[in-house]
């Protein structure tokens, strides 16, 4: 909703679309995190194939859509009307902004630090 709300104040078309590709993206990056922490516990390369890692994006943007776009009970207008009145909105918008920049930081980080191994 974060991201959405972001959007919407720019000329963007869609920023429903761009709200839930964006927290698909996220949400491949946390995976993709995972995958290559276990990598660095067991000192293997063993992160999954591009074929792989296009599939979790996919199966994520697809499951993002029906959850946001698709269904009725939980899309944007229905979530805008719901948290209407909270309160440190600023504060709350400012941690999704550093959980996003966090995030994007320690997925390529860890992709770099693989890189450098030998293993």
């Amino acid at each position: 909703y974060r991201v959405y709300k972001a959007y919407s104040r720019t000329k963007d078309n869609s920023p429903e679309v761009t709200a839930f590709c964006l927290v698909a993206l996220m949400q491949s990056f946390n995976i993709f995190s995972l995958f290559m922490v276990f990598d660095i516990i067991i000192q293997d390369k063993s992160y999954p194939s591009k074929v792989l890692g296009g599939c979790i994006i996919a199966i994520l943007v697809i499951f993002n859509y029906i959850r946001y776009i698709y269904k009725e009970n939980n899309n944007y207008t229905v979530l805008s009307e719901k948290w209407r009145n909270e309160t440190n909105s600023k504060k709350k918008g400012i941690i999704v902004l550093a959980y996003i920049i966090l995030n994007v930081i320690i997925c390529f980080g860890l992709a770099i630090f693989l890189g450098s191994k030998d293993w």
